[in-house]
């Protein structure tokens, strides 16, 4: 059943959430890193950029599927 189809309620909880593309799993793991590998001349990196994780200040895995989840609840109380 697609998740369109199920009730408010179930997909205001539901929201946000999709499928692992790599693994096909339904929630995402917690990521323990709190540091990421740099490349061999980090001399061109945006340090305060948000697009390459590379220290969990600027965003990391966690913090990216939480704002999906968070932005998941706009669609979920505006559907019937």
């Amino acid at each position: 059943m697609a998740l369109s189809d199920h009730h408010l309620a179930t997909f205001s909880v539901h929201a946000g959430n999709a499928p692992d593309p790599g693994t096909g799993a339904i929630r995402g793991p917690v990521v323990m890193a709190n540091s990421y590998l740099l490349p061999d001349d980090p001399s061109k990196l945006s340090w305060s950029g948000t697009d390459t994780e590379l220290n969990t200040r600027n965003g990391g895995a966690d913090q990216h599927r939480l704002e999906a989840n968070l932005g998941g609840g706009d669609a979920a109380a505006v559907r019937r």
